[in-house]
C-alpha cells in the first residue's frame, strides 16, 4: 500500500512532467508546465518536433516546472483514500538536487506525514530516479520497499518518455525543476 502511495506521488509527477508537454490540449491548461527557452529555440515539444521534422536535425528544448505545477498535479491525481490509507494535503518541494513529496497520511492508528525524497537524473538519454528516502510518520520504510518503488517508477518513466525525446539533463534548484532535452525528427 505504501508503495502505491509513494509511487503515485513521485512517479505520477515525473511521468506527468514528461508527458504534459507532448499533449497540446493539456499543455494549454492552467496547470500545465511552462516551457522556458531562449530565442530562437521552440517553446514547446510540439514546436520543437515540427522544427526537427523540417530540418531533419535534433532540436534542443529546455522545459521548466515549478513546485506549484507539480503540487497541482499531486492534488488532482492523488486518491483521497486507498486501501484504508487516507491521504490529504499533498505538496511538492523542489530543493537543490532533490524532489520532496509529502502528504498527510492516516492508516489505522498510524497518523503522520508521508515523505519521499528522490534525485532525478539523466542517463543515456533517459530520465532516471534515485529515491534516497521514504518515510511515514518519521519511520523509514525498509530498503526493499524503497527499491521496489524506485523500480516501478523507472518502469513508468521509461514507458512515458517518447522515443524521440532524449533527456540530456535534469536540474532541481530551489523552487524549479528544469529538464534539458533534444527532440529528434
Amino acid at each position: 500500500m505504501l508503495r502505491f502511495v509513494a509511487g503515485l506521488l513521485i512517479g505520477g509527477a515525473l511521468t506527468w512532467l514528461v508527458t504534459q508537454e507532448a499533449s497540446p490540449a493539456v499543455a494549454t491548461s492552467a496547470r500545465s508546465p511552462v516551457a522556458s527557452t531562449a530565442a530562437p529555440s521552440p517553446t514547446s515539444l510540439e514546436a520543437a518536433l515540427a522544427v526537427a521534422r523540417r530540418t531533419g536535425k535534433a532540436v534542443p528544448i529546455p522545459l521548466v516546472y515549478t513546485e506549484q505545477q507539480l503540487t497541482d498535479f499531486a492534488v488532482a491525481g492523488m486518491p483521497r483514500s486507498y486501501s484504508g490509507i487516507n491521504l490529504s494535503d499533498p505538496r511538492v518541494r523542489l530543493q537543490t538536487g532533490v524532489v520532496v513529496f509529502t502528504a498527510n497520511a492516516q492508516w489505522g492508528f498510524i497518523s503522520g506525514s508521508l515523505q519521499t525524497i528522490a534525485v532525478p537524473q539523466a542517463s543515456n538519454g533517459r530520465p532516471i530516479l534515485n529515491m534516497t528516502s521514504a518515510t511515514i510518520a518519521g519511520i523509514s520504510l525498509p530498503d526493499s520497499i524503497r527499491q521496489s518503488i524506485e523500480q516501478e517508477l523507472q518502469r513508468q518513466l521509461d514507458a512515458a518518455v517518447p522515443s524521440n525525446l532524449q533527456v540530456t539533463g535534469i536540474t532541481v534548484a530551489n523552487g524549479t525543476l528544469a529538464v534539458q532535452a533534444l527532440v529528434s525528427p
